[in-house]
């Protein structure tokens, strides 16, 4: 069973397209539970490293960008 944000995705990617030759896409989520439990005790490092580590995880699997669908990681920038 595949998660509904990646079925969201590859809805609007075949909509936005209109074939199924579209780009690769990778997605990884994570809990935000962790990172609202570090926000509530400023605990801006471990944020920072988990998001490092995401993006390292990302760039291996072969990714050329990320989006950081959030209203919150910005703090970070």
């Amino acid at each position: 069973m595949c998660s509904p944000l990646f079925q969201i995705v590859s809805t609007l990617k075949r909509w936005i397209f209109g074939n199924l030759d579209y780009p690769e896409t990778i997605i990884y989520d994570v809990s935000f539970q962790r990172f609202s439990d570090w926000m509530g005790i400023e605990d801006w490092e471990s944020i920072e490293e988990a998001l490092l580590s995401g993006l390292t995880s990302l760039k291996a699997a072969g990714a050329d960008f990320a989006i950081i669908a959030t209203n919150t990681m910005h703090i970070l920038s």
